[in-house]
């Protein structure tokens, strides 16, 4: 008998699209430029490298992993966000892409394990353009990150939660989150739930294989 995310995995693969039949424009480009961009980047290796050097130490570092980050990587340089805010745990190695990916970027970081509170969202960050959620595996907290961003976002930015398909929490969030009436266009890789604020654009979400 299958593992339930074993189950979800194989529906997600049987039901998503590669670029082709994707009839948005702004999506088929976000697919085939960026997503599907595998070619090798000479800082993915550095930041391998390292890694593998802070496996040793803290176990956290793994989270996330190297195709997940690198996708990440890809998405900041395409996007090009001035502010970048990223919370829940296991943030060590993505937020190291990130930042090589926009060294110029004001970064906010919160790490869940520490228990650091969201109240302060009054942010030296006036809009968010490029959010993370990673590591965070419940309902309620994830749509308290969501509620408490929310009046931070504005046509442009982009919303990334890690683990979309982690338990079914983390797929009630989900759900919830594309149907707010803000929120315009999912893209959803199975490891990582793209949400996007686009104004003018009519709602749609795409699944992808990834």
């Amino acid at each position: 008998m299958l593992f339930p995310y074993t189950r979800r995995f194989l529906k997600h693969r049987f039901r998503a699209r590669s670029r082709h039949g994707t009839h948005s424009p702004f999506v088929y480009h976000l697919v085939d430029k960026v997503i599907y961009d595998f070619s090798k980047e000479k800082v993915y290796a550095l930041l391998e490298a390292e890694r593998k050097k802070l496996w040793r130490d803290d176990k956290y570092v793994w989270s996330g992993g190297r195709r997940n980050d690198q996708l990440m990587f890809r998405l900041a340089r395409f996007h090009e966000p001035k502010a970048v805010f990223l919370f829940g745990q296991a943030l060590r190695m993505s937020c190291q892409y990130l930042m090589h990916a926009r060294p110029e970027a004001m970064f906010q970081v919160f790490d869940a394990r520490e228990g650091l509170a969201l109240a302060p969202l009054a942010l030296p960050l006036p809009a968010l353009d490029f959010v993370l959620v990673q590591g965070v595996y419940t309902q309620a907290e994830v749509l308290k990150v969501f509620s408490r961003c929310l009046p931070h976002f504005y046509p442009g930015s982009l919303l990334i939660l890690e683990g979309i398909y982690k338990n079914k929490d983390m797929m009630a969030a989900w759900e919830t989150i594309k149907v707010h009436p803000q929120v315009s266009i999912t893209v959803d890789l199975f490891s990582l739930g793209l949400v996007y604020f686009r104004e003018g654009q009519v709602k749609e979400h795409f699944k992808i294989k990834f």
